[in-house]
């Protein structure tokens, strides 16, 4: 969720999203039909705030059934319980799909069961390649605390209570990033799968919840140690880089201004080629989190839409208008500018920014 949580206007819906996901079961023991509308509701508000919330719901679900059947609960309530949830869950991505789903970039809506496995895959490849292997392990050990505490706290057969949990477990994994492994596109970037984050919470919540099970209490312990730590070396990796991009767009904006000093009026077109990478303190960083690469953001570059916007319109830079369709390097525009950072080319009226 720390990219989230670094998105000014979208991180309040993002947790919204979270919040709505856990609303309906204050109802579970209310009347059938009240549980059932809450579920409703929620996924409605869920699928229209942040869908990478989806499997947050299901996960508390399975958990719950699981926990009542291991304290003795009767099975057809249990089973009632369930159906109902999935009713409601179903009923709401029916509602969301036919009359307020529209179709949007970032993923595409249209399901394809015929590759979620391979979507499935995926996901936990990249959480794999993303998390520092100290993580993995501790995780592996968490997730058969998890089993032996639902073991030691069941009052039914321990063999029983062993299988159901292992089943259990698999489950939650496979619900943990929600529909986004049904879609024909899914999103994998690091703010769309903290739906494995959340199951780390559950697991370790559980284990914390069952009093002889202390190796597991310490195991959670340090993996929420090891996390806490990695926020503020991503907090401040992220403030680094951005001191780092403000410097290289007030070189090239000085530039510009020095360039064009004759007629700022006049519009202009830019269009920005290459990218400023990353700071030579992140790159000099000794760390393994292939996480905390993919969640820096390099926004001073070409591959991202929004390139050129902060130079644009958050510098004292006359008349610069975005180009996102001719070639600029095909027009053989004369240099103006060269130094170890960046190249400037240009006439009256086109730009072209090439970063190093």
């Amino acid at each position: 969720f720390l990219e989230c949580i670094s998105y000014k206007y979208d991180s309040p819906y993002m947790a919204l999203s979270i919040l709505v996901a856990v609303i309906p079961l204050l109802f579970r023991w209310k009347k059938v039909w009240i549980y059932a509308i809450a579920c409703i509701l929620s996924i409605l508000a869920v699928c229209t705030s942040y869908q990478a919330s989806t499997g947050i719901f299901p996960m508390l679900v399975i958990l719950l059934g699981l926990r009542d059947w291991t304290k003795g609960e009767d099975k057809k309530a249990i089973l009632k319980y369930w159906g109902t949830s999935i009713a409601g869950y179903l009923v709401g991505l029916i509602i969301f799909k036919l009359f307020i789903m529209v179709p949007n970039s970032y993923a595409s809506g249209e399901l394809n069961l015929s590759t979620i496995f391979e979507h499935w895959l995926t996901y936990y490849r990249t959480v794999l390649s993303d998390f520092k292997s100290a993580w993995i392990k501790l995780i592996a050990v968490i997730i058969v605390a998890f089993i032996v505490a639902l073991v030691k706290g069941s009052s039914k057969n321990k063999v029983d209570t062993a299988v159901l949990s292992i089943f259990a477990t698999v489950a939650l994994f496979l619900a943990a990033f929600g529909l986004y492994p049904a879609l024909a596109e899914p999103l994998y970037l690091p703010r769309a799968m903290y739906g494995f984050g959340v199951l780390i919470a559950l697991l370790m919540i559980e284990i914390s919840s069952e009093t002889r099970i202390y190796w597991g209490k310490l195991v959670s312990a340090g993996l929420a140690w090891m996390f806490f730590v990695f926020a503020f070396t991503y907090g401040n990796a992220l403030y680094v880089q951005a001191e780092y991009t403000d410097y290289r767009v007030t070189m090239v904006a000085e530039a510009i201004n020095e360039l064009y000093i004759d007629n700022p009026e006049q519009e202009k077109e830019i269009q920005v080629i290459g990218s400023i990478g990353y700071a030579p303190a992140i790159e000099n960083m000794p760390q393994e989190y292939n996480m905390l690469n993919r969640l820096i953001p390099v926004t001073f570059c070409q591959a991202w839409g929004w390139g050129s916007t902060g130079i644009r319109y958050y510098y004292d830079v006359g008349n610069l208008v975005g180009n996102f369709g001719s070639d600029f390097p095909d027009m053989d525009l004369p240099l103006l500018k060269e130094t170890q950072l960046y190249t400037i080319r240009g006439d009256d009226t086109h730009i072209l920014v090439e970063l190093r």
